[in-house]
């Protein structure tokens, strides 16, 4: 059981002061007096019956059977949460005489075992799926005559509100009429803007339920995140009302006058004592309110209609301390014990899968949180929103990951591709849109499912092998297969470790009504982003979408969610019947990341934090806090001042920044030893001896005699005291650079800036490193130094380097958090500028430019984030107000324009013309470069592995490179990429690793040296108990125009290897043209017969037919402008140069 699997990870995580949420805990208590009944409905027609033949009439009973001779089949619509059952006509029905698989409306099935009844004439089947499923009837063709059935859905009829909150309180406030269009009736609310207070006088004692709707701020680009309601009574706090909201999915919400996007309706609850008071309510986000009254007693005739067990009675006994308000005094495994005890209350539930969600001190909360509050649902079918609410958080706080066959090989054919997932809407569902605010395309965009598929292996003797990493909880694997890949009649087998196989067929997919298929967040966002840049052609091909995801084909699939024990370490994937043909399969498990806060939440924190360093200090203090220490939560009480929730959240949201920072410096220190004590040093030398030492080393080196210069050199960095001493030790440190002696030069200098006898050779040691690093382009090395200096000195400036170099790897979101951290003074502009518009952090953006910035670079910079929004010819406006800058900007922009037009020409000399400007125009490209994982170059690997990195919590695959088995690339240039490789060592190996890198192109061979080549300290293979991996090896190399296939392999080491390229940070991307990192879209042609829209129709399964994507996702249409040039390598000779004049 989940509850006791995260019984005492939940006693140390819930710390975070907030009332219940949507659930009403009075409500739970009183529908657990009744039971639930339960009903059968017979399928007799549509909707239920998808396809089959009509059942027909029994005539001895009033029931309807399907009729299904051998190979026939009939497909049932099965609504979320139900069971189908199948009755006999007659005599009794036995395992195998049918075979029953489940669907989500594509074309892949998985098995099901029923259960039979006591009489042994019925089956029942329950998949416990919380979206609506196809259930499909078979009577296998060994059968040699037909079986006649009759098949009943169950209904769970819940009971209705049995404590009404009816009584509605007219609040001095502005009011609104809410309503849906289409649909009788409207519901009172208040306008309660941001920050504002309003009073209402209450009689106690008495229960409020606070009904609201955030008003999405526009400038806020999440479409979830977490806000409050402080609510006082009579001056004194009562209660913190925390909710967690999205969009309301329904877009017909209004509000009488001005369409606004409007969050989903939540309900908090107060209990207010006997007495006359004064309640008091104050938002930081604006918001629709209203508060009802649950009046005492609510029925007409309470002897009669009133529960067994009224509401005030449940009141008046009270709740437990967790929902009452404080849980300061009680300890963990009472906490614990509270919320897993023999008759746990969802409420709690809720709230503490929220609090495990958010609490960053823990691996993997969202995941946790999850899964108790899927098991608080399927224990409580009788309350129906606690299942909702279980979906709800699912999506909020977890996503699918990658897993890649340990084996692989060149028929694997790796491919990675966006697809939508096939799904179902309720059989007696009405079609709805969704409501979505322009400012959140970009994260609609970013929900888009992503995968890369293998073919797996074909026959009983072979299969893919998938190791899973350690879990914390119960979770969901997800087995994805092209749509128009579908093979009638072959199987997959999924094996969980030594469990029997899990079968899944394959057949055609259904043709679904219109209307029955749900709109996909992710696809109301591609259609925006269409719109917006005017793409026709494939969507995830186009300029605009390079700019939010790796451009690659978008694919319908059919898709089939397994339920995921936390236990399974490895999963078996093969193939069984159908023909030879490949077949990509791509498999995912469902996981969570550290929780990060939206912009409105981090203003709030930052708003009740004040100015004056406070952040900076807070930081400081945590990084130098013990690691262990820092694991323990401290709980406090719900009433706890804004300003000390601010301050929790804060540390929760720097956790992982504090992580990465701590195993950086770990790392970077841990090879290097002090230097012996000053007592061991020798005797000091002679003014005249160092003199003379001096002169003969600079001779030396005037000389090109660097063995010399080392030993003249050796007499001052010994012997001398103060700046001669500096002279002689770097001296010497630069003869061994030109000795090619780098590692030993680097070990030098890293035990100078760690142990250095003054401020200045500490300093200037680190100033060489830096130069260093940058010069061999090692951002890692940089990036782990600049830690160590932040370690060793947390000052704002040696913060503020470590997020910029965090931002030139392409960890913005790090970055931002490094950069928030500092006081708006230190805060780099230029770059907080580029990451805010990069993640839609435009208040502050817009607070930004309005703190300073001068005309030309403002006008630059909304020109910049009028091309990111597809407003070109503003764009062009408002960079030639830009100054220089904004010239070069806006005529690149306008080239990109033209070239755009041209390879829409029907001509194709034009468009071949225009493939050659593209490949000028994107290498020249202004602005910063970034790293970005290059996810469409792989073609072939032997295999793939997952590493992990538990100190940091962070996790990604590399590929296997073994000899005569090379990581084959596939990429169009032209672009500048940047090879990373690990040596495979054995598993506790002291033993230095020494061979080549090599990176094969054409006839083209690049190398680059592997020498004592050791493990990575705290870096796991995942599932491998043999071997570990190296120390990370780069090559960066610069890929001409044309298609490029590249062969990665280490000789006789075995490498892991990945690939990333390097991408502007801000992207000029007018057009829907080609990309370098997809060779299959360098087609010269449009695709035929297709807006955006008819594609996403097409993906989706909305009347599409499998062959309506033939040819699409091949890439007949040219992909995306999505520039790539190359960065100037760094061109410095000297790194030292500056440090022997300063000294």
């Amino acid at each position: 059981m989940i509850r006791c699997l995260i019984l005492m990870l939940l006693a140390s995580v819930l710390f975070f002061p907030a009332a219940a949420l949507s659930l009403d805990e009075v409500r739970s208590r009183l529908l657990q007096g009744y039971g639930l009944p339960l009903r059968w409905y017979n399928v007799e027609r549509p909707p239920l019956l998808v396809e089959g033949h009509d059942p027909v009439d029994d005539g001895s009973s009033p029931r309807h059977l399907l009729k299904l001779g051998p190979g026939e089949s009939a497909t049932v619509w099965l609504p979320a949460w139900e069971i189908l059952r199948l009755e006999a006509a007659s005599g009794p029905l036995a395992a195998d005489d049918l075979e029953i698989s489940f669907s989500s409306g594509g074309g892949l099935y998985r098995l099901a075992a029923g259960v039979p009844s006591s009489d042994g004439g019925t089956l029942l089947f329950s998949p416990s799926s919380p979206s609506p499923l196809l259930a499909r009837i078979v009577r296998p063709h060994r059968h040699k005559t037909p079986l006649a059935v009759a098949a009943y859905i169950s209904y769970r009829e819940t009971l209705d509100e049995l404590a009404p909150y009816r009584q509605l309180v007219t609040l001095p406030l502005e009011r609104v009429m809410l309503g849906r269009a289409g649909r009788p009736g409207e519901d009172t609310f208040w306008s309660l803007a941001a920050n504002q207070t309003t009073a209402v006088a209450v009689k106690g004692p008495i229960r409020i339920a606070l009904e609201n709707h955030l008003v999405y701020p526009e400038q806020e680009s999440r479409r979830s995140f977490i806000y409050r309601v402080h609510a006082n009574l009579d001056g004194k706090p009562l209660q913190l009302l925390e909710f967690e909201t999205g969009p309301d999915m329904e877009p017909a919400r209004h509000d009488g006058k001005q369409r606004r996007l409007l969050g989903r309706r939540q309900t908090g609850y107060l209990n207010v004592p006997a007495g006359q008071h004064y309640l008091n309510l104050k938002a930081a986000v604006p918001l629709y309110v209203r508060l009802l009254l649950q009046e005492r007693p609510d029925y007409l005739f309470p002897d009669l209609n009133a529960p067994n067990t009224s509401a005030a009675t449940l009141e008046d006994d009270g709740f437990p301390p967790l929902l009452a308000g404080s849980f300061a005094g009680l300890g963990d495994r009472e906490l614990a014990e509270t919320v897993a005890g023999r008759n746990p209350s969802p409420v709690i539930g809720q709230r503490a899968a929220l609090m495990s969600a958010r609490d960053n001190r823990r691996r993997e909360g969202g995941i946790v949180g999850a899964a108790l509050l899927r098991e608080e649902g399927q224990r409580r079918p009788d309350y129906p929103d606690v299942r909702n609410r279980a979906e709800e958080f699912s999506g909020f706080h977890t996503f699918y990951r990658d897993l890649f066959p340990e084996e692989g090989g060149p028929s694997a054919a790796p491919a990675f591709r966006w697809f939508l997932p096939s799904r179902l809407a309720e059989p007696d569902g009405h079609p709805f849109g969704r409501a979505v605010g322009e400012q959140q395309t970009t994260e609609l965009v970013r929900m888009l499912a992503g995968g890369t598929f293998h073919n797996v292996p074909f026959g009983n003797g072979t299969a893919y092998l998938y190791r899973l990493p350690a879990r914390f909880a119960p979770s969901l694997l997800r087995v994805a297969v092209p749509t128009e890949s579908l093979q009638e009649g072959a199987e997959l087998a999924v094996q969980y470790d030594d469990s029997p196989p899990q079968r899944l067929v394959m057949t055609r997919p259904p043709e679904l009504p219109d209307g029955t298929v749900p709109v996909l967040p992710a696809e109301a966002g591609l259609l925006m982003l269409a719109e917006s840049h005017n793409s026709p052609w494939p969507l995830t091909l186009g300029g605009a979408f390079s700019g939010i995801g790796a451009p690659a084909p978008l694919l319908g699939a059919a898709v089939v969610e397994l339920p995921l024990p936390h236990h399974v370490t490895a999963v078996r994937l093969r193939k069984v019947g159908g023909d030879t043909k490949p077949l990509p399969v791509a498999l995912q498990y469902r996981t969570s990341g550290p929780y990060r806060m939206a912009e409105t939440e981090f203003l709030e924190a930052e708003s009740a934090l004040g100015q004056g360093g406070s952040t900076f200090r807070a930081f400081r203090d945590l990084v130098a806090r013990d690691a262990q220490t820092a694991n323990h939560a401290t709980p406090f009480s719900p009433l706890a001042e804004r300003r000390e929730v601010a301050g929790k959240e804060l540390e929760s949201e720097q956790l992982p920044l504090v992580r990465l920072i701590r195993s950086l410096e770990r790392s970077y220190t841990a090879s290097v030893a002090p230097p012996p004590t000053a007592n061991a040093r020798p005797m000091p030398t002679s003014a005249e001896s160092l003199e003379s030492s001096l002169n003969a080393a600079r001779k030396a080196e005037k000389r090109g005699e660097w063995l010399n210069a080392v030993e003249a050199w050796s007499i001052p960095a010994q012997s001398g005291n103060g700046a001669i001493r500096r002279q002689g030790l770097f001296g010497q440190i630069e003869a061994l650079i030109r000795l090619n002696e780098d590692y030993l030069a680097e070990h030098r200098l890293k035990g100078l800036f760690l142990y250095g006898e003054d401020a200045e050779t500490r300093s200037g040691a680190l100033a060489v490193l830096e130069r260093l690093y940058a010069g061999t382009s090692d951002s890692d090395a940089l990036l782990s130094l600049r830690a160590a200096a932040f370690m060793r000195t947390p000052a704002p400036e040696f913060l503020r380097a470590f997020g910029l170099t965090l931002l030139e790897a392409g960890e913005r979101e790090l970055a931002l958090q490094a950069f928030l951290i500092l006081s708006p003074a230190d805060r780099p502009r230029t770059a907080m500028l580029q990451t805010a518009l990069r993640l839609g952090w435009w208040n502050s953006f817009e607070r930004i430019l309005a703190e300073g910035a001068s005309v030309e670079e403002s006008s630059l910079w909304q020109g910049l984030r009028a091309m990111s929004d597809g407003r070109f010819p503003a764009a062009v406006e408002k960079m030639r107000a830009g100054g220089a800058e904004g010239i070069v900007w806006a005529n690149h922009l306008e080239e990109g324009l033209r070239i755009r037009s041209a390879l829409a020409d029907k001509n194709r000399e034009t468009r071949f013309r225009a493939i050659a400007d593209w490949e000028k125009w994107q290498s020249a490209h202004p602005g910063q470069r970034v790293m970005e994982p290059e996810m469409g170059a792989i073609a072939a690997s032997a295999g793939a592995v997952s590493l992990t990195n538990e100190a940091r919590d962070t996790w990604f695959h590399s590929l296997r490179a073994k000899a005569g088995q090379p990581v084959s690339l596939r990429l169009a240039g032209p672009v500048k990429i940047l090879i990373e490789a690990r040596p495979v060592h054995p598993i506790g190996s002291r033993t230095p690793l020494d061979g080549w890198l090599q990176v094969r192109n054409g006839e083209r061979l690049y190398v680059q040296p592997i020498t004592r080549n050791m493990p990575a300290q705290g870096l796991a293979i995942v599932g491998d108990k043999l071997h570990s991996a190296g120390l990370k090896v780069e090559r960066d190399i610069d890929l001409g125009p044309g298609l490029h296939e590249l062969q990665v392999s280490g000789g006789s080491l075995d490498l892991l290897v990945r690939v990333n390229a390097y991408r502007p940070a801000l992207g000029c991307r007018p057009a829907a043209t080609h990309h370098p990192g997809n060779p299959f879209s360098r087609s010269g042609r449009p695709l035929s017969g297709g807006s955006a829209t008819d594609q996403h129709r097409a993906c989706s399964g909305q009347r599409a037919h499998p062959q309506s994507f033939q040819g699409r996702q091949g890439g007949t249409a040219p992909a995306s402008i999505y520039p790539a040039g190359t960065p100037e390598r760094y061109s410095a000779t000297n790194p030292l140069a500056g440090i022997l004049t300063q000294t």
